[in-house]
């Protein structure tokens, strides 16, 4: 299963839909397993106005018509690229709009949470029981929202390293999770 970012021009999706061995996920309910799985590639705006981007209500909105298609939330997985607002998992350096340069505090970089709250809204609300996201690259990590386990593989993508996480499912829970670099 493959999605597309944010970032991504739209004519990536014609070719992931016309590949022989994976499927494009976005925007669609496919089932891994017993699992149902919801994907969304937009992300919340950006200062860099990419082409996947939403407010946060139109965000909202896109993945609660995917969520309500879901039969049993509470075993679904959430593939939402934009991680959740103030989880840890999506702490970035704050960018000036403007000059499109990092906002130094102190004469450090301030890290801020650049994370989606309508995904935060939506997984509260749900309660999957896993939710994988990506976007922003430097916040590897997990984090707890209820009972929902919140994953963010982080990426190196500018140095050839591909992060993910292996992860066991039993019906009502994640039973182990990894994650790895290759």
């Amino acid at each position: 299963f493959v999605m597309p970012g944010n970032d991504d021009p739209w004519s990536v999706d014609a070719v992931l839909d016309g590949a022989a061995h994976l499927r494009n996920c976005d925007d669609r309910v496919v089932r891994v397993g017993e699992h149902e799985m919801i994907s969304c590639s937009f992300a919340n705006r950006t200062p860099w106005d990419s082409p996947r981007e939403l407010d946060e209500d139109g965000l909202y909105d896109r993945i609660k018509r995917l969520a309500e298609q879901v039969e049993d939330p509470a075993s679904a997985i959430f593939n939402l690229h934009v991680p959740p607002y103030d989880t840890g998992l999506d702490r970035a350096i704050e960018v000036d709009p403007e000059t499109f340069t990092h906002v130094y505090v102190k004469g450090q970089p301030h890290e801020i949470p650049v994370g989606s709250k309508a995904v935060r809204q939506i997984v509260e609300e749900y309660q999957p029981l896993l939710s994988l996201h990506g976007h922003i690259h430097e916040s590897r990590g997990e984090a707890r929202i209820g009972r929902t386990l919140a994953l963010n593989t982080g990426s190196e993508y500018n140095s050839g390293r591909i992060h993910g996480a292996v992860i066991a499912l039993a019906r009502d829970r994640v039973t182990s999770h990894q994650f790895v670099v290759g």
